[in-house]
């Protein structure tokens, strides 16, 4: 049922009146409010059931874009959308990101741009629908003229301008669709971003894990006497922690004994780390000042060592057995020091701590700075420390005293356990929890902690030396404050400070009895713990910047999907106004109209403009006659009427123009050669360019939004043609030939759905319209590529960075016979308990000190660093000779009283630069001999020893060719001598046959080899995986002597037989313990880092592996030594600069090109190229209309003047010339119109046609189908 105003008498062609829009007419006056757009109160509107009584009542055409269920929903989407995002956004924040399925990063990227893209096609018929039905919403308002409405066009120019349109003349809906529009794109841009993948720790309660050990007292017997409770290991150890750095082993921990776990058994892949709360034993050292008194042997005592006793100036506590003495040197007898610091640990007992259980062990530390003053008889031979000596006066005198009395006890607590498994080897934390109740073991008590520290200080008394050959040092050893000074790094000055003294023993107890208790009272369990892990994950997470404007930008677009359902207009036009029938249906009973717009076919735009500003226009509808009317007014003013016969100005839009097509299919070349540039600087430079950080603006910005707008440009500009192109196919089709009207004027693909579209176009035969549709469809799909083209991945990167020795080398070793600082005690660390190097050695070098110049860089986890650098190495090196069998005699006997025993008694000249065998230091030969006890209940035996052999002069009585009788008053040999001398092999008592011995005799020397070095930034350690590389091919030999001597005289006996022991091994007692046929040295041959089997050392075959053994030990053994007793320290302004590489395995993020995306987008680019080029060929959007065709007015005018648009009743032509259509056919569909068979026999066509005043017009007009043309295309 219509709802215009009824319209008296009949209108343009049913009437003779002329109609006047202004009030005015010509013969009669009509009333024009009633012509306007709709009924504005009931009583103006026809009674619907009468209405939809007529055969063809009006019924108005609405898009279905428009429709209130489409644009409900479309708000429901977006409503939906932003849901979505928000529990998405919600899930990542309390899970920590969404697990990645696949690794593949397209699955992620491309799904929410794929989406948007749909919405956006969506939101792009409502944009569209609004700006077409606009004009005619216009036109059905008020009559205005023809600028403001049928001249009015929102659809063909670029949105910007459409905008500013809309928005000046309040076409609100209008607005809002443009506005959506735009706003959709910018969030398929940002889509383009939404995820990223981000390493994120993911933690994990409640896991199963493994306890690996618990605590049990029990496991101590304290009433069984065995020998491995005196472990001289455990010393040893803290020794190499405490002072030379080294790490500390699962279970063990600073100042703690933590109970071990781990994950099952293969599933440590991809674990970080993980936690636990297990028990902890805790030692302590509780010291207190211990003031006493030392009570001096009178002057005249005759006693080597006096015995100077302690006296405890405090009643609570007594010493054991009234103590032991200070150990004390006699200055009446033997040449003595001026000064020695003495010191002495005992035990001693404290009142009312009779049982044991509950007793504490108290430990007395003292030191005593003692004086000695003696004034010798004139005595012409030079006198050294502990020589005999006639003195005329002596005194000794303690210059100072400091004590300190500590009990050892110890708690059990419950701590938090981290495994790092991130980093090589894996880092362990230990944090006590908040204090609780401290708890000991059954079985296990304070008492019995300090036993076994007291038992394990024994067993390394000789730890840093022989005391014999030792007790005149200025120091006299003593092994906990040997191992106190070193902890608090000084000597045993440092300790004369009580405050330093609690704080040194405190530190050795701790790390002592932390392996004391790891050793004794840890049992190996499996059994299941309840723990916490986490690993690193790549998951994603969202773009904070991407989310929050896509969800403002979807809460907008469901503010104007819902102004828009509440403002659309509605019930606007008959049928479909993309049609080219529905412009002449709706002219044909508009006369006025008609002539009008007739005379502007050939008018320029503005000509046309100002004819058609000079008439207002309407539209409404004949209720009656069931036709809608266009509306014209009179002349405004008097115009000059245009020259009928000129020719049309063709219709040019921006999309048609050459420089905006040429543009179109250029810019696709240009992306695809930049894309494949950008492929090769990718791949041959680790990436395209340098971001900050993975979520950084610029990340964003270079790997999702710019590549998005990129693409979004090409695909704009490829719509542009494709509209314009689908604007004109119905045109280009009837101006190609005559058409069917289903195939011409009832046909558009303008509006449609993209694949709706290309598919009508192929049915109609629209071949341009389908290959622009093809590029615009394929173009849709660039932003959605885009989004997976680029990634940011963490690449290595080198960059230069320098370093400064700290030190240098002197090859001279001062006292090496008595002191080698340690070097043996690491070595037997090294060699037995597979501990790491202490830093700047490695294997067989001595590297040097090094330090950052400047401040060290500084790197995250994620981006450990290695430094690479080339710097040359010490390295000791053996040069020996075999001698011959003829050069040495090996002797056997048997002694019923001692056993078996085995000598080996050997002669060798020496070079010539050194004439000095022999005691009296003038023989050409040397003699050296090594005896060996047999096990008694044996009488063979494989058989080893290294010794340090001298050259002359030296007292025959207490020195020796070989061996070490009293290194202090032997001398070092001079430059260029032998100074080692290794015996090995096989002896048996019973068959001389049997016996196979080597002996060789070496120098040693020292060489600078060239090193290339990877190190761990910034510690400076060398890196786990990467082990130093020599270059062998120039090693130089250091000089020993001024006249080019290269022989070093070392002297490391003393050092193998106490210090040396290996801990890996049972088969020997150490040599500091008893007598043994395999001497420490050769135990760390055989069982050592790189140990060879016994029988090597008696087989010819393997005499070079026994050769490259004992070298290699020695090297190993020589590192420490020379690491620590040669190292001068260089002035920081002095020390040289090194420069090396450091490489960052994830050292910073890069922009890499995907290749299969950049493939993708180069095809797609291509084929869309190709599609627009073949559909400009094929359809030219130019030189086809006169006037912009998505206005009312330049549709209609190809259709004024033409006979189809005549009305039959007033202007009828010969012989049938035009369709005869039924009344109602404005209202009819397509397919009523074609089954009523007014257009069977027609068909239309565009081109010149002339008129029967001789004039001719361009245009569309209707023909009689011809034979030829038998189907309904």
């Amino acid at each position: 049922m219509p709802r215009y105003a009824a319209i008296p008498g009949d209108v343009g062609a049913h009437s003779q009146q002329t109609l006047s829009l202004d009030g005015r007419s010509m013969g009669k006056s009509w009333n024009l409010p009633a012509l306007r757009f709709r009924g504005r109160n009931a009583d103006q509107r026809p009674n619907r059931e009468n209405s939809q009584q007529k055969s063809y009542g009006p019924s108005m055409w609405n898009s279905l874009w428009l429709s209130t269920t489409v644009l409900s929903a479309v708000t429901g989407l977006y409503a939906l959308l932003i849901v979505v995002l928000l529990f998405i956004w919600n899930y990542i924040n309390r899970n920590a990101g969404i697990p990645l399925i696949t690794s593949d990063h397209y699955s992620w990227t491309y799904g929410p741009t794929a989406l948007l893209v749909i919405v956006v096609a969506v939101w792009r018929q409502v944009d569209y629908h609004c700006k077409a039905i606009a004009p005619w919403a216009t036109l059905s308002q008020e009559p205005l003229k023809g600028s403001s409405n049928i001249l009015l066009d929102y659809v063909s120019p670029i949105q910007v301008f459409s905008l500013y349109k809309s928005v000046s003349g309040k076409h609100h809906t209008v607005t809002a669709g443009i506005l959506g529009f735009i706003l959709l794109k910018l969030i398929v841009v940002l889509s383009t971003g939404l995820f990223v993948a981000a390493p994120k720790l993911i933690l994990q309660a409640d896991v199963d894990l493994v306890q690996y050990t618990t605590f049990n007292g029990s496991l101590f017997n304290s009433s069984a006497i065995s020998p491995t409770l005196n472990d001289s290991s455990l010393v040893y150890t803290a020794f190499g922690i405490l002072s030379r750095g080294l790490a500390y082993t699962d279970g063990t921990y600073q100042g703690l004994v933590y109970e071990r776990f781990g994950p099952p058994a293969n599933s440590l892949r991809g674990i970080e780390t993980i936690t636990a709360t297990v028990d902890a034993l805790i030692p302590s050292f509780e010291c207190q000042s211990a003031p006493f008194s030392i009570k001096l042997q009178p002057a005249n005592s005759t006693d080597p060592h006096p015995a100077d006793s302690i006296q405890l100036q405090f009643e609570e506590c007594q010493l054991l057995g009234d103590g032991t003495p200070v150990y004390v040197l006699n200055p009446r007898l033997f040449s003595c020091p001026s000064r020695q610091l003495s010191p002495l640990v005992q035990r001693m007992d404290c009142f009312n701590e009779s049982d044991s259980r509950t007793a504490d062990n108290w430990q007395l530390l003292t030191l005593a700075d003692l004086r000695y003053n003696q004034t010798l008889q004139n005595s012409s031979s030079p006198v050294t420390l502990g020589d005999s000596i006639t003195a005329t006066s002596w005194s000794t005198s303690v210059n100072a005293v400091v004590g300190i009395a500590c009990r050892s006890v110890y708690a059990m607590e419950r701590v938090n356990v981290t495994y790092d498994y991130s980093q090589t080897p894996a880092n362990i934390t230990v944090t006590r929890l908040e204090p609780g109740v401290n708890r000991t073991m059954a079985g296990f008590s304070n008492f019995d902690l300090g036993k076994l520290f007291t038992a394990s200080l024994s067993a390394a008394a000789s730890m840093f030396g022989n005391l014999n050959f030792d007790s005149y040092a200025e120091e006299y050893p003593n092994t906990m404050f040997k191992v106190m000074a070193a902890a608090v790094g000084g000597g045993y000055e440092t300790l004369l400070d009580e405050n330093n003294m609690t704080k040194a023993a405190e530190i050795v107890f701790q790390a002592v009895a932390v392996q004391i208790l790891s050793k004794y009272l840890t049992q190996e369990v499996d059994s299941p713990l309840q723990g916490q892990a986490a690993h690193q994950e790549e998951r994603l997470q969202l773009n904070d910047l991407s989310l929050w404007l896509m969800v403002s930008g979807l809460v907008i677009m469901m503010s104007l999907a819902g102004f828009v359902l509440w403002k659309r207009p509605k019930d606007i036009v008959a049928r479909d106004p993309d049609q080219l029938l529905f412009t002449a249906l709706l002219l044909q009973p508009s006369r006025r109209a008609r002539k009008i717009l007739s005379r502007c076919c050939t008018l320029s735009e503005t000509s046309m403009l100002a004819q058609l500003d000079n008439h207002k226009f309407a539209i409404s509808t004949d209720v009656e006659e069931q036709k809608s009317f266009l509306l014209a007014s009179d002349p405004l003013t008097d115009i000059t009427t245009p020259d009928q016969n000129s020719q049309p100005k063709w219709w040019k839009p921006l999309g048609a123009r050459w420089f905006f097509v040429l543009t179109t299919l250029l810019l696709p070349l240009a992306v695809i050669g930049t894309l494949e540039a950008l492929q090769v600087s990718s791949d041959s430079h680790n990436g395209i360019a340098t971001v900050s950080a993975q979520d950084s603006l610029s990340s964003k910005t270079l790997t999702r939004y710019l590549p998005a707008l990129v693409m979004l440009l090409s695909a704009t500009l490829f719509n542009s043609v494709d509209f314009n192109i689908a604007v004109l196919a119905p045109y280009n089709a009837l101006k190609s030939g005559a058409r069917t009207p289903q195939a011409s004027i009832m046909s558009n693909v303008i509006g449609l759905v993209a694949p709706y579209a290309i598919w009508q176009s192929l049915r109609r035969r629209y071949w341009g319209a389908a290959l622009s549709g093809t590029a615009a469809i394929f173009g849709s799909v660039l932003t959605i590529i885009s989004s997976g083209l680029y990634t940011v991945d963490f690449v290595p990167t080198t960059s230069p960075m320098q370093v400064q020795r700290t030190d240098s080398f002197q090859t001279t070793w001062q006292n090496s016979a008595l002191n080698d600082s340690g070097a043996a005690v690491l070595t037997s660390l090294t060699e037995s308990s597979n501990l790491t190097f202490p830093q700047f050695t490695f294997d067989e070098l001595a590297l040097p000190g090094l330090q950052a110049a400047g401040d060290p860089p500084t790197f995250s986890k994620q981006g450990q660093a290695t430094l690479s650098l080339r710097t040359s190495a010490l390295r000791a090196s053996l040069n020996c000779t075999t001698l011959s069998t003829a050069q040495f005699n090996v002797s056997t006997f048997y002694n019923p009283t001692s056993g078996p025993s085995a000598s080996v008694s050997a002669t060798f000249t020496l070079p010539e630069e050194c004439p000095y065998g022999g005691f009296g230091g003038n023989m050409t030969i040397m003699e050296i001999n090594k005896d060996w006890q047999l096990p008694f209940v044996q009488n063979s035996s494989y058989v080893a020893s290294m010794l340090d052999v001298h050259v002359g002069p030296f007292d025959p009585v207490l020195a020796s060719s070989s061996g070490e009788l009293a290194p202090a008053a032997q001398q070092d040999n001079p430059p260029g001598c032998p100074s080692l001398a290794f015996i090995y092999g096989y002896v048996d008592v019973n068959d001389d046959s049997r016996n196979t011995i080597t002996t060789r005799v070496c120098y040693q020397q020292m060489q600078q080899v060239p090193v290339h070095l990877w190190l761990s930034v910034p510690d400076l350690d060398i890196s786990p995986g990467h082990p130093p590389t020599l270059d062998e091919s120039d090693p130089v030999l250091l000089k020993s002597g001024q006249n080019g001597e290269t022989g070093f005289p070392y002297r490391l006996e003393v050092h193998m037989d106490n210090e040396l022991s290996l801990y890996n091994q049972t088969q020997f007692a150490p040599s500091s313990i008893s007598q043994s046929t395999i001497d420490a040295f050769f135990q760390g041959v055989l069982f050592g880092r790189a140990p060879i089997p016994e029988a090597w050392l008696a087989d010819s075959a393997r005499s070079d592996e026994v050769v490259s053994a004992i070298q290699a030990f020695y090297r190993r053994y020589m590192a420490q030594a020379i690491s620590s007793n040669m190292r001068v320290p260089t002035a920081a302004a002095d020390a040289p600069l090194l420069t090396g590489n450091v490489t960052t395995p994830m050292g910073t993020l890069r922009v890499h090109q995907n290749k299969p995306s950049k493939l993708a987008l180069q095809i797609i680019l291509g084929v869309m190229t190709l599609c627009g080029a073949l559909a400009i060929w094929l359809a030219p959007p130019r030189d086809v209309v006169p006037h912009n065709p998505c206005s009312i007015a330049g549709s209609m005018v190809v259709w004024a003047g033409s006979r189809f648009c005549e009305s039959p009743k007033l202007e009828t032509f010969p012989d049938q010339d035009r369709p005869v259509l039924p009344d109602g056919a404005v209202h009819m569909s397509n397919k009523k119109l074609m089954g009523s068979g007014a257009l069977d026999s027609w068909m239309f066509k565009l081109g010149w046609w002339d008129r029967n005043d001789g004039t001719r017009r361009y245009g569309i007009d209707a023909v009689m189908k011809e034979s030829r043309w038998t189907d309904d295309y």
